[in-house]
């Protein structure tokens, strides 16, 4: 007899002995037509439940896999069930299980949106974006309102530097259903094009629509600073640091908009401002986020040792806290720079 974690494990083999046999294939058997058919509640259902479950960790989703796969060994036909296991085996890092739990689960219901929606995702997994935009749009064919499948398809165009048309399925896609995230990505493709009006238009909107959500204030910002608008990036700014509790961050954004206005003195004054503020937070209590944050203001003012030594506390109280490690490796490289410009200098 084997055990459970046995039988996973001869599973989760054979599943990918079977992804690889597709591969082999080409892939091209899978790209059949689909008719517009039943199961639209079950299929919102499993996409929203992959876009929920994305950030589980690996121990999890293998009991997850484990506990499906006990219930397909009594009925291996169970599409829903295929379905979740092959969103599960694709966020468990094996897209080629994944692509053979789908291609099953479309045979049996060639009619299912959702699952054209699944491989398309798992198709993004395997590096595959030329198919995951064919399925893509033959999702969108049956489902013509499914929002995150515009944006899926966006983010595609996006990188393979199809900026105008990636716009246009993100249109589409907020059109429907606005999120943050496809906001700030529109933007972003807008103004790499150059084209800020449009970019400042659209985050305004999104303001409006999204309730003021504070990413896109500061996209405002940024793009208000881009297109020389200071007093408009300004206006964003204060409402913020009004009602902020901790004003340390938005003391920082002023003072940047100060300095590309030429302010000088009224900058200085703002990052003073936001030394306090870092200060008094951390005399409250002293965390890795405050660490943080008074070491991007101590590095504004040029205090490079002062803001990796902050850093360097804030990495020892919060070991996997990314900004403190991505911060500090940006300013020790850049004292490297320093070190060894001095060096070629003094050699000269």
């Amino acid at each position: 007899m084997h055990s459970k974690s046995e039988r996973i494990s001869v599973e989760h083999r054979d599943r990918e002995a079977l992804g690889n046999r597709e591969k082999k294939r080409g892939g091209m058997g899978i790209l059949r037509s689909h008719r517009r058919g039943s199961g639209i509640c079950l299929g919102v259902m499993l996409v929203l439940g992959s876009a929920a479950g994305e950030g589980r960790g690996h121990t999890e989703l293998s009991l997850d896999i484990e506990r499906i796969s006990g219930k397909l060994r009594n009925d291996p036909d169970r599409v829903d069930l295929l379905v979740r296991r092959g969103q599960l085996f694709r966020r468990d890092g094996h897209p080629l299980a994944s692509m053979a739990d789908l291609n099953r689960a479309g045979r049996l219901a060639p009619d299912r949106w959702d699952i054209v929606f699944e491989r398309a995702m798992t198709m993004v997994s395997l590096g595959r974006d030329e198919q995951a935009d064919w399925e893509l749009t033959r999702c969108l064919k049956m489902h013509p309102s499914l929002a995150i499948g515009y944006a899926e398809r966006g983010k595609i165009k996006a990188r393979s530097g199809r900026k105008a048309a990636a716009v246009a399925d993100l249109n589409e896609a907020i059109g429907i259903k606005p999120s943050v995230d496809w906001v700030l990505l529109r933007g972003r493709l807008q103004e790499e094009a150059g084209q800020l009006d449009a970019a400042a238009m659209e985050y305004r909107d999104a303001m409006q629509r999204l309730n003021e959500p504070v990413l896109i204030r500061l996209a405002l910002v940024r793009v208000e600073v881009a297109r020389k608008h200071f007093e408009a990036a300004l206006a964003w700014i204060d409402p913020a640091l009004e009602g902020a509790s901790i004003k340390t961050e938005w003391y920082l954004r002023r003072g940047d908009v100060l300095t590309a206005a030429g302010r000088l003195a009224e900058a200085r004054g703002d990052l003073d401002r936001a030394l306090k503020a870092a200060n008094d937070a951390l005399l409250r209590r002293e965390t890795a986020i405050h660490l943080v944050n008074r070491a991007k203001v101590l590095s504004a003012m040029g205090q490079r040792d002062g803001a990796i030594a902050d850093l360097r506390r804030a990495e020892a109280a919060a070991p996997h806290y990314l900004p403190a490690r991505g911060l500090l490796n940006e300013l020790e490289s850049e004292s490297g720079e320093r070190e060894q410009s001095h060096f070629v200098l003094r050699v000269k």
